[in-house]
């Protein structure tokens, strides 16, 4: 039969973990709760009752309502013996600040297979659901520019070749996605400018730097259109290229000779 483990170096194993974590009794009696924990939720205290939290913070579902006291995971799993994990929930504090949080929570077993209490842990997401909220906002704001200004936004591997897909682009030149990617953009570029359209954007892969050139651009109608390109490297911390990001924008006028030259920079 394995030896008890002491309980001081059971709590000193607890304070060590990574995530708040609540340790209650059979009756929701508060037997251990770590820093972490109280950092999270503020009020409980060992020797309380985790039910009395939840009177001055509400806990929430995901859609804002409000648990009922029996349907709380760590209710759940002391008192009915469910074990719930990572339940996404949010924790109302008494001034206002919301905390979302998943919860998981695990019915505590004796020798005999009877329940004497309940583990509760948690792991703060407050901060990855802004990110991710701030990035959707940041995606739709992005997409709303696009649709607005008519331009062919791309995006290219360190090398210089496409990997991604481009709607815009596709929806303006009738290129497939498999047509597109590589280095299928020249394909849809006059012939007359393809050379010099790749040896602009070669020069600059090479070298680093901003791109920027004009060539005729076949639309989806097979009608050529005068564009501009313009693209930049995506730099890491070391100075290393990323990725490139670019955009190209029709720049045609009415009564342009789509087979004269190439207009000049002005």
């Amino acid at each position: 039969m394995a030896a008890a483990i002491p309980q001081e170096l059971l709590f000193t194993a607890l304070r060590a973990t990574h995530n708040p974590l609540v340790w209650v009794d059979r009756d929701g009696v508060v037997i251990f709760i770590n820093e972490l924990a109280q950092e999270l939720l503020g009020a409980v205290e060992i020797g309380g009752r985790l039910s009395e939290y939840a009177r001055t913070h509400e806990i929430l579902r995901p859609d804002g309502t409000v648990y009922a006291p029996l349907d709380r995971p760590f209710a759940r799993a002391a008192l009915r013996g469910e074990r719930v994990t990572n339940e996404r929930c949010k924790i109302r504090r008494p001034d206002g600040r919301v905390v979302e949080v998943l919860a998981t929570a695990s019915p505590l077993l004796d020798a005999t297979g009877a329940q004497i209490g309940a583990l509760l842990t948690m792991r703060d997401i407050t901060e990855q659901q802004l990110l991710e909220q701030w990035l959707r906002r940041s995606e739709q704001r992005f997409g709303a520019l696009v649709r607005a200004t008519g331009q062919l936004i791309w995006c290219t591997d360190a090398t210089g070749s496409v990997q991604e897909d481009s709607p815009s682009w596709r929806a303006f030149t009738g290129q497939t996605r498999s047509q597109w990617l590589g280095d299928g953009w020249l394909y849809v570029v006059h012939p007359d400018d393809r050379d010099t359209a790749e040896r602009a954007w070669r020069a600059a892969v090479a070298s680093r730097s901003l791109y920027q050139t004009r060539y005729r651009l076949r639309r989806h109608d097979s009608v050529y259109r005068w564009t501009l390109a313009r693209g930049a490297p995506t730099l890491d911390e070391r100075g290393g290229v990323i990725e490139w990001i670019g955009c190209t924008w029709d720049i045609d006028e009415p009564g342009l000779d789509a087979s004269g030259p190439l207009p000049r920079e002005g």
